[in-house]
C-alpha cells in the first residue's frame, strides 16, 4: 500500500520499493538494500541517487563505507510542493510559447507532428536523427537523465551508433546529474550543468528544422516529432541561452 501511495506521488516503482525500505531498515549500506528488495545492486544505486536528487535520501560515511538513510516522508509534501510549482511554472511561462510556436502555421505543409509510441518507437525517431545527421551533423539536448534508464541496453548502442556516424551534440542536464558516472562516462558529446529545480521528466532532442520530445513518465513512454523551423529555432535559441549560463 505505501509503495502504491508513493507511486502516485511521483516515485518509480523501483525508488518507492528502496525508500520503503530503507525507513524499515534505518541507516543501512546499498546492498543490505538490494538483499532485502530482491532488486539488483546497480538498480539500487540508481535509485538512491534519484531519491537523493529529491531529498529523499542522503548519505553518510561510517568507518570509510558509504551508508544511506531515509528522510522523513514530510519531505514528501515538499517534494509534491515543488512539482506543483515547477508545473505551475510551466504552465504560466513555457506552455504559452509552445503553443504559441506550434500554432505558426500548424496547419501548412512545413509542420509534421506525429507521435511514436513505446520503446521501439523512441528508437525509430532517434535512430532517424542520427541517420539525418551523420557525418558531422549535430544535434542539442535538454536532458533529463531518464534515457538510459529507460531505454536501457539501447543507450549504449545509440551511444555507439552516434561515435560511428560521427555525429556532434551538446547537452543541458540539471545538477542532480553531476554525480551519475555512469550515465555521463557512457554518452559522447559535450554537456553543462543548471539548477536542478528545472529538473525535467521529459528529454528534448533539437536538430535541423526538428524537435523530438520524449516524454518518459507515462506508461507506456511516448515521442512527439515536431517539424517546423520556426518552433526549433525558438527551442535552439533558448538551448544556447541556457548553455551559456550553465556550469562545466
Amino acid at each position: 500500500m505505501e509503495t502504491e501511495l508513493l507511486i502516485r506521488a511521483g516515485l518509480t516503482k523501483n525508488e518507492a520499493t528502496v525508500y520503503v525500505t530503507l525507513l524499515s531498515l534505518g541507516t543501512t549500506k546499498a546492498n543490505a538494500v538490494a538483499k532485502k528488495t530482491g532488486i539488483f545492486r546497480s538498480k539500487v544505486y540508481e535509485s538512491l541517487d534519484r531519491l537523493a536528487a529529491k531529498g529523499l535520501v542522503s548519505e553518510v560515511k561510517i568507518n570509510g563505507i558509504k551508508h544511506f538513510q531515509a528522510a522523513s516522508p514530510q519531505r514528501l509534501a515538499s517534494m509534491i510542493t515543488e512539482k506543483e510549482d515547477r508545473l505551475h511554472e510551466f504552465r504560466t511561462m513555457e506552455l504559452p510559447a509552445i503553443i504559441s510556436a506550434l500554432s505558426i502555421d500548424l496547419a501548412a505543409p512545413q509542420t509534421e507532428l506525429e507521435v511514436y509510441s513505446g520503446p521501439n518507437g523512441v528508437k525509430t525517431l532517434l535512430d532517424n536523427m542520427l541517420e539525418e545527421l551523420q557525418d558531422g551533423g549535430a544535434y542539442v539536448a535538454f536532458a533529463g537523465g531518464e534515457f538510459k534508464p529507460k531505454m536501457q541496453a539501447y543507450y549504449n548502442q545509440f551511444q555507439k551508433k552516434k561515435k560511428r556516424l560521427n555525429v556532434r551534440s551538446k547537452f543541458l542536464y540539471d545538477e542532480s546529474m553531476r554525480k551519475d558516472k555512469a550515465i555521463l562516462s557512457s554518452t559522447q558529446g559535450k554537456w553543462r550543468f543548471h539548477d536542478k529545480k528545472y529538473h525535467s521528466p521529459t528529454d528534448m532532442f533539437i536538430f535541423n528544422d526538428k524537435l523530438i520530445m520524449t516524454i518518459w513518465n507515462s506508461k507506456p513512454y511516448f515521442a512527439l516529432y515536431i517539424r517546423n523551423k520556426e518552433v526549433a529555432s525558438v527551442y535552439r535559441d533558448y538551448f544556447d541561452l541556457i548553455w551559456r549560463i550553465s556550469k562545466p
